[in-house]
């Protein structure tokens, strides 16, 4: 599936884990399933879980694996092992290592925390990176819940297109369609869409799906 020509709006739902009601969010269909490798968040899977997950899934390609500064040969082993194809980084991963996953044949969604205005010099040095991921600046790496003013990315001009990440949630939705961006690809929700860490609210995400297509 090639994500640079798709006209209508993708969604991705981050935070996966066994007790999420796998099967009614591929049914919706959501076309990102992001899973967090990363010990220091409460939605981290191991690599057992992370394969148990996939073994669940009915379209493990849509699967996204979230990692912070992951060691990049173990990295490669776990992909490889896993046959997870797609990465969002969410730590200070620099190009070149975005350049040898790419290599790899792996897509890479680089996250780039936002604050009061975009980060144009850190942007534009990333030069493999197939899409990148604009979420809150804040404590975590990622997964904050809050929003940023999405006005900043007016000044946006990049070829990669972009998920808008950061505090997502339906009381957003009238404000979301006021937002355009031509590079705008996908949602990417997580906590604002939870009952407790990685047990996804289906109904709400199925309200959401159904307004961002309207």
């Amino acid at each position: 599936m090639n994500f640079l020509t798709v006209s209508s709006m993708l969604l991705k739902v981050c935070g996966l884990s066994i007790k999420s009601n796998l099967a009614a969010l591929e049914d919706l269909p959501v076309d990102f399933l992001g899973i967090i490798h990363f010990p220091k968040s409460v939605r981290h899977q191991g690599e057992g879980e992370i394969n148990e997950l996939l073994s669940q899934l009915k379209h493990p390609e849509k699967a996204v694996l979230v990692t912070v500064n992951h060691e990049l040969e173990a990295l490669k082993v776990l992909l490889n092992e896993t046959g997870i194809s797609k990465v969002q980084l969410h730590g200070s991963e620099d190009d070149n290592y975005c350049e040898t996953l790419q290599h790899q044949g792996i897509y890479v969604i680089k996250a780039i925390n936002i604050d009061q205005q975009l980060p144009a010099a850190l942007l534009i040095s990333y030069k493999h990176v197939d899409a990148f991921l604009f979420d809150t600046k804040g404590k975590l790496p990622g997964g904050n819940g809050i929003s940023f003013n999405w006005n900043v990315l007016s000044e946006y001009q990049m070829k990669q297109p972009f998920l808008l990440s950061g505090g997502l949630q339906l009381s957003l939705l009238e404000e979301l369609k006021q937002f355009k961006h031509s590079k705008l690809m996908a949602y990417d929700i997580n906590s604002g869409f939870e009952t407790s860490p990685t047990v996804k609210n289906i109904e709400e995400i199925r309200t959401f799906y159904k307004a961002i297509q309207a």
